[in-house]
């Protein structure tokens, strides 16, 4: 069955959580490492709260029992107190923030390692589907909202909830009527809290899917200048990202106002308790209930209340943040590769005998329209097969459905005799080469690409490398770089040309004797000169592989043991070249 992967239409219909502490859950799985560490920094916020907390107690009584009095050694007494406890807060805080960056940073590290892995284990058809640029901004500023927030609010947040239990301990042992009268602006804070919180979410994951769409409209136009200068579209280029960009401002503003709409509002109601905690406090001296000093207690913790409500209230927009960044990354970890691989089940049935077959194979991207139809093919190890077809026809995707990059739709395929799904990933690239159209290449030497994802020649040196490629009959074709196996290449090759690339992918190709070859328009895009090279070098591969060649230059295909015409959803042998011709000319005279 076919896979939509598309994380855009996904996040269309999804709906946002509103339990923040749910949706997070699944995050801090990812500091689980670190347990033993969170727990100690858990207890360095304690301390350090207590800590802050204790000074307007100690305050009041220095008040009431020593300054009231003169009693000066009792009022030194406490000075000293208090530098103990402001230097317990110094030392306290110091530690917990330096842990608290320790297991952020190796949190993000996990996290990120985690998004690879499952980025690596998702099929050909999520990264066709997507944009890379959104993948990039999901991996990079999503994943950084959620460290933002590991990082600065947590220990806030934590400290925060410590400080307010404690305040509400000391005020009630104080006097239970003015700590009744400094909580009294807590229930509107709640109901305000409330009325905003859908609508925080809701900007904030807007920003998010904004500022993505702007990272994707970028990486794509960037990838792709030579098109833009080619055809005169810079105007066009700066105007549409100025537009994207203008867009990306306005989320960003509304984003923000929402995120901080709830410090001015939680520091009004604090202002409001202040003049209700300072009236009914000296109300309360006036009638001999209370003392100076207590007031003045409650006025400094009517502060330290009210004042972490306006911090926990940029922490709220903080967890807002994370949590939506969170649902972004979700969308990826919830995608589960459809492509089979069951060492223990599967038919096995195939010819032995056979490199590959395809037996009643159907192919659809979509589970409605059939791309390749009932197809019954068989490859015998050493020859040379060849699909020809008009453009469309179906050549590509068969193709993919030979490498296992795609699962069939219905019917099986067979590798040396086994149902394909018993081999995993690891055993099927061992066995089968792709050498596409338009050869991919990393940032690097020409030998590390040449080595990439070869296990067997992992730790090999440039001179053992360069003595294994002449032996094979390369010597000449690395005299066309440069600086030969040490030749640097740029980010997606640049600097080399098309026929460089392409030499660089057949020896990458070669190197690993793959069992089955398949060659995607591998030289379409080249001169006949240099093709003529590449074609030369496949006489290096052992005389078992198979080689499958998907070629519109006929030319190409003389050589082949048998041609095969592929053409909307049918196969059929087409048995002699010009046989294959003549097909070829039916179809575009059918077309």
């Amino acid at each position: 069955m076919s896979q939509i992967y598309t994380l855009e239409k996904k996040e269309q219909n999804q709906s946002i959580p509103s339990n923040s502490k749910g949706s997070l859950r699944g995050f801090f799985s990812y500091i689980k490492d670190d347990k033993t560490k969170l727990i100690i920094v858990i207890g360095f916020i304690f301390i350090n709260s207590a800590a802050n907390t204790i000074s307007p107690f100690l305050i009041s009584k220095a008040i009431d029992k020593y300054i009231a009095v003169g009693n000066i050694n009792g009022l030194l007494n406490i000075i000293y107190i208090l530098a103990g406890v402001a230097a317990i807060t110094v030392i306290t805080g110091y530690m917990q923030g330096m842990l608290i960056g320790r297991i952020s940073q190796r949190t993000l590290y996990r996290l990120k390692e985690a998004l690879f892995a499952k980025l690596q284990s998702l099929p050909i058809a999520f990264f066709n589907q997507n944009k890379a640029g959104d993948l990039m901004s999901r991996i990079n500023n999503d994943t950084d909202k959620i460290n933002q927030f590991l990082s600065q609010w947590i220990g806030q947040f934590v400290g925060v909830m410590f400080s307010l239990i404690g305040i509400i301990g000391f005020s009630l042992y104080l006097n239970w009527k003015l700590s009744l009268v400094m909580m009294s602006m807590v229930v509107f804070i709640y109901l305000v809290t409330q009325f905003f919180s859908s609508t925080i979410r809701k900007k904030n994951r807007e920003n998010l899917e904004v500022n993505s769409d702007f990272a994707s409209s970028l990486q794509e136009n960037l990838t792709n200048f030579k098109v833009v200068a080619a055809y005169g579209k810079r105007e066009y280029l700066e105007n549409h990202l100025d537009k994207t960009n203008n867009a990306t401002f306005k989320s960003a503003l509304s984003s923000g106002f929402a995120n901080r709409v709830f410090e001015p509002t939680y520091e009004f109601f604090g202002a409001i308790a202040l003049i209700l905690v300072l009236s009914y406090g000296f109300h309360l001296v006036s009638i001999g209930d209370a003392t100076v000093g207590m007031v003045i207690a409650f006025v400094a913790y009517t502060q330290r209340f009210y004042d972490p409500m306006k911090t926990l209230a940029t922490a709220f927009g903080a967890i807002q943040l994370a949590t939506a960044a969170w649902v972004r990354l979700q969308d990826i970890f919830s995608l589960e590769n459809n492509l089979r691989t069951d060492s223990i089940g599967g038919d096995k049935t195939g010819k032995p005998k056979l490199r590959l077959e395809l037996k009643n194979v159907s192919f659809s991207y979509d589970d409605k329209k059939m791309i390749i139809e009932n197809a019954n093919l068989s490859f015998e190890p050493g020859k040379t097969y060849a699909l020809v077809g008009p453009t469309g026809g179906g050549k590509s995707t068969l193709a993919n459905i030979m490498a296992h990059l795609h699962d069939p739709t219905e019917g099986y395929v067979y590798l040396n005799g086994k149902d394909m799904i018993t081999y995993s990933q690891e055993e099927t690239a061992r066995e089968i080469s792709v050498i596409l159209q338009d050869p991919i290449l990393f940032t690097g030497t020409v030998a590390e690409n040449i080595l990439y994802a070869n296990t067997d020649f992992k730790d090999m040196n440039i001179a053992d490398l360069n003595r294994i490629l002449e032996h094979k009959g390369f010597k000449d074709v690395i005299k066309r770089f440069e600086n030969g196996l040490e030749t640097q290449v740029k980010q997606n090759g640049a600097g080399l040309s098309i026929g460089q690339k392409q030499l660089i992918s057949f020896m990458r190709a070669i190197l690993r004797e793959p069992k089955l070859l398949i060659l995607d328009e591998a030289t379409a895009n080249i001169d006949t000169i240099t093709e003529a090279v590449l074609n030369k070098t496949l006489e290096a591969l052992p005389p078992e592989t198979t080689k499958i060649i998907i070629a519109h230059r006929l030319n190409t295909i003389k050589e082949a043991d048998e041609i095969m015409f592929v053409n909307g959803r049918h196969v059929t042998p087409a048995g002699s070249y010009d046989a294959a011709i003549e097909m070829i000319k039916g179809a575009k005279r059918s077309s």
